[in-house]
């Protein structure tokens, strides 16, 4: 990542190096700043052995054999 002062620019390279992008400063802010989840919003999602519906199962399953 590459600040260009005079022009005001975020010129952004990805990991693997085969792309770039560039942003008006403000706009780049604004882009990292939309990945902040609100006060007390979740942002990790869980599926499969995790999720709310497989627990639920899970602790009826041990109910039942109790």
């Amino acid at each position: 990542m590459n600040y260009i002062r005079e022009e005001l620019k975020v010129i952004y390279k990805s990991k693997d190096g085969v792309s770039t992008r560039q942003f008006d400063a403000l706009d780049f802010i604004a882009s990292l700043a939309s990945h902040i989840p609100n006060m007390g919003e979740q942002m990790v999602r869980y599926n499969g052995y995790y999720s709310n519906v497989c627990r639920g199962r899970r602790k009826r399953q041990k109910e039942d054999e109790l």
